[in-house]
């Protein structure tokens, strides 16, 4: 099962290059060491959701998480905020009722303007 861990390691891996060596090391330097924007959704289709995303917010890198089901995505939604903010969101809007239990659904994560901490303090 995914983990938030595997999600922003494999985020930190693509973007910043870190190695298998030390996950924990390495995720903790990409998100205190840098500034981005990360957006989610849970979606049935990947490539209506990037061509969305790309018309809202422009360009960035995307990732695809294979969820077991709406709770799964829910819940690492939440806790995806929790670390980036620091606070619990409010997820009680959020029931996937749009969703069949059949559907395959996916974590869609899309990440843009990733720079250095000092870069966004200039």
């Amino acid at each position: 099962m995914i983990t938030v861990e595997d999600i922003f390691h494999k985020i930190a891996q693509e973007l910043k290059g870190y190695s298998d060596s030390d996950k924990s090391a390495a995720i903790e330097e990409f998100i205190t060491g840098c500034v981005f924007d990360l957006r989610l959704a849970i979606t049935t289709d990947m490539e209506e959701t990037k061509f969305n995303f790309l018309e809202r917010y422009g360009h960035g890198h995307t990732f695809y998480f294979r969820l077991n089901n709406y709770e799964q995505g829910r819940r690492l939604a939440s806790q995806i905020y929790w670390v980036m903010q620091g606070v619990h969101p409010d997820m009680s809007s959020y029931t996937g009722a749009q969703f069949s239990t059949e559907d395959q659904l996916y974590l869609f994560v899309h990440v843009k303007d990733v720079r250095p901490v000092s870069a966004s303090n200039s």
